[in-house]
């Protein structure tokens, strides 16, 4: 064979410095880490932040409650170690019946200064099986916009058609009667009628 001319290996020569000069003017290599973004180099304080969650709702208050009194017309459930004895409604409720009351009866006890006779109409359903008398199972009172508790026995009067004129009852009887009751005449809109069973925690409705 005949050596290469020397133009040829001039030649050779020449690609070989092209080659090393190129890769030593590169700058990226594997594993090299990536060039950094400018949203990474932002400031700590700079960053988005959540929104704060909003606090839970309280919740609403029980109906029956003196907070949340059932309405007059609504019809609540009294029950006793959990099984349900009867179902009441309050109707027709008077904040200031004390001429009825004296027309019923000449003899009734006059409210005392500053009060005057209430009369609601309380609707009774007996649920349980077993024979029972509503105004032994159920008392009805007034609670005034002031706290004090006032209940039908507190004064003496007599009218017709009350709760205690209702016998004995088995399911699915239902009744009707009324109870008197002498309340504070100031804010008596803003009581509250209460209908408690005999071991039961009251049931607080609205006075009108």
């Amino acid at each position: 064979m005949h050596a290469p001319t020397r133009p040829a290996a001039l030649t050779g020569v020449a690609l070989a410095l092209a080659v090393i000069l190129t890769a030593c003017g590169s700058t990226a290599e594997v594993g090299d880490p990536a060039p950094s973004s400018p949203a990474a180099e932002a400031p700590a304080d700079a960053k988005k932040t959540e929104p704060a969650a909003e606090p839970e709702p309280e919740p609403a208050a029980e109906v029956g409650t003196r907070a949340s009194p059932a309405a007059i017309g609504q019809v609540v459930t009294m029950s006793q170690a959990g099984v349900p004895q009867w179902e009441v409604s309050l109707s027709a409720p008077n904040l200031d019946a004390t001429a009825a009351v004296a027309a019923a009866n000449q003899f009734n006890e006059a409210a005392p200064e500053g009060m005057v006779y209430a009369q609601v109409t309380v609707n009774v359903k007996r649920l349980a099986d077993e024979a029972a008398t509503p105004w032994i199972d159920l008392t009805v009172e007034f609670v005034s916009a002031a706290g004090t508790t006032h209940a039908e026995y507190d004064h003496s009067v007599s009218v017709d058609g009350t709760l205690t004129d209702l016998g004995e009852m088995y399911a699915p009887a239902t009744g009707s009667g009324l109870v008197t009751i002498a309340i504070p005449v100031a804010d008596a809109a803003a009581g509250t009628w209460t209908v408690s069973s005999m071991f039961g925690d009251p049931t607080f409705f609205k006075a009108v």
